[in-house]
């Protein structure tokens, strides 16, 4: 059975969202908080980086959660910013959209060497590269870990995203090719993509993000 749930953002990014997750991820442990490295482990490795996905990792975590947006070739990519924040990267035009760089280009910054000042025991790489959706689901081979995927698309600004639909498929397709049907969760506030999952896979667990959540959520 598909669980379809709704989180509030404060629901999500306290320890509520592991415990209303966790019924599905964890099997018959209903009980067991599970623990979700937000965008990797930012507190402590640049966020959204295959180095804080690997240090959330070797933390003993038991979902990764991230963000995508999609480059101007139509590559996804892990950002929980759809342009180029210019806290946390360096590079040659910054605070633009991603989906106005290729792959190429977007690999010529830097998303490593700046330390968040957000976040004061971070440790910076230098060198660091904004990761691919593939190379990110890479990690999940040899374990059990689950993905808690965002998708950073948005209704009123139609061009920083390809359409929900190709959106959608371009991250199932991904799931699909690493085998993670059953260990990737899709969220967005934008529930354009959730619906859409629902009718490409139902198979795949979704959750409604909210900022304030619905009356008639209750």
């Amino acid at each position: 059975m598909t669980s379809n749930i709704l989180l509030s953002r404060r629901a999500f990014t306290g320890a509520l969202a592991g415990m209303a997750l966790a019924g599905r991820s964890m099997g018959a442990d209903s009980r067991r908080i599970v623990v979700h490295g937000h965008r990797g482990a930012r507190a402590r490795r640049p966020e959204n980086t295959i180095p804080a996905f690997k240090y959330a990792l070797g933390e003993g975590v038991d979902v990764l959660e991230l963000d995508v947006a999609v480059t101007k070739d139509n590559v996804a990519v892990v950002s929980h910013d759809p342009l180029i924040n210019p806290t946390i990267c360096s590079g040659p035009k910054l605070g633009i959209p991603i989906h106005s760089l290729t792959l190429a280009e977007l690999h010529q910054y830097d998303c490593g060497e700046k330390k968040n000042p957000g976040f004061p025991d971070q440790v910076p790489v230098p060198g660091t590269r904004i990761p691919t959706l593939d190379e990110v689901l890479e990690l999940g081979k040899g374990n059990s870990v689950e993905f808690n995927v965002e998708t950073k698309i948005f209704a009123d600004k139609p061009g920083l995203t390809p359409d929900p639909e190709a959106f959608t498929k371009m991250i199932l397709d991904l799931v699909k090719k690493h085998g993670l049907e059953k260990r990737v969760i899709l969220q967005s506030f934008d529930p354009r993509t959730l619906r859409v999952m629902k009718r490409m896979d139902p198979t795949i667990r979704r959750a409604a993000l909210w900022t304030k959540m619905p009356e008639e959520a209750f």
